[in-house]
């Protein structure tokens, strides 16, 4: 097993070679049938997940970075050593220099949160606003669009997409993104995902769990200050932020009207929001995620 990273789609296909068999990369998910193991793989920019059934012996795939969960149970397993069998300086290539990138940054396919800025921001200075909310969650990563990144405004290491970096945070907030198809490619497998954008129509809303239809440089700074100041008055700000900006539930089959389960959603996701600044849970750092769970919990419970 590799990790579809910066290495792994290099290495796989050179250790399948030399075992003789076929190699799958980009996986999502897999699960043991007898003999066989199955591993959904996205195709088609991400549109299709195909199950592809594998029976070689061994069974090599590389792993989307962060689809999957730590066992919480872990088994005791075997380590074997193996010495190469080549000597390392026989080797046409040789590294002569490693240098320290990112500054100490989350990288962005390991990132638990990932707060994405798009040509809606209309200026690269204006991506202080997308930093400024990753910093309020201070546990967050900052990415772009492949257009942001073409115009200079963000490095090309921030770039999410198909020719980017694949990314499937718990949570993903899209600013000022229309939603190419491009785009959604190297996003789709997100968690939750989150978008800002003042057209109602942008493709982005399609593969969003949550729309917010307005006006990004109202939106991000009312949405950071919440997450700065999880008070009781900025937590009764949040919540009325959210329906004064058009917070609607985008379900996956776009149902174009507000559904009884989606009513509940936003009425239970109120709840936690006020009970929040008096609980004791240092662990978080994000007022929005214990409503969002509890009302997906109940909502999905009164109207599977």
């Amino acid at each position: 097993m590799f990790g579809t990273t910066a290495q792994g789609p290099a290495l796989a296909p050179r250790v399948g070679s030399r075992l003789d068999v076929s190699v799958v990369t980009d996986v999502l998910s897999f699960d043991f049938d007898g003999d066989s193991i199955f591993v959904r793989h996205p195709m088609n920019i991400g549109k299709v997940i195909a199950t592809i059934a594998i029976a070689a012996k061994p069974a090599i795939i590389a792993m989307r970075p962060n689809v999957i969960a730590p066992a919480q149970n872990v088994k005791a397993g075997r380590v074997e050593n193996a010495q190469p069998a080549i000597d390392p300086a026989s080797a046409l290539v040789k590294v002569i220099e490693t240098r320290q990138g990112g500054g100490g940054k989350l990288d962005l396919a390991e990132a638990p949160v990932v707060i994405a800025g798009g040509r809606g921001l209309k200026a690269a200075e204006n991506f202080k606003l997308v930093e400024d909310l990753a910093t309020a969650f201070g546990n967050a990563a900052v990415g772009a669009t492949r257009a942001v990144t073409d115009d200079g405004w963000r490095p090309h290491s921030d770039q999410i997409g198909q020719t980017g970096r694949l990314v499937s945070p718990q949570w993903h907030s899209a600013v000022g993104i229309s939603g190419a198809v491009q785009q959604l490619a190297g996003m789709r497998t997100s968690k939750t995902i989150v978008a800002v954008n003042k057209d109602k129509d942008a493709p982005i809303f399609k593969v969003a769990d949550y729309g917010i239809v307005g006006d990004v440089f109202e939106v991000i700074p009312a949405l950071t200050e919440a997450v700065r100041q999880p008070s009781f008055y900025y937590t009764l700000a949040y919540t009325t932020a959210i329906w004064l900006f058009g917070l609607k539930r985008i379900r996956r089959r776009n149902t174009p009207y507000i559904t009884r389960q989606t009513l509940t959603l936003m009425m239970v996701q109120m709840i936690p929001l006020f009970l929040l600044p008096y609980m004791v849970l240092p662990w978080m750092n994000n007022v929005g995620v214990l409503s969002t769970g509890l009302g997906k919990l109940v909502a999905g419970n009164l109207f599977p």
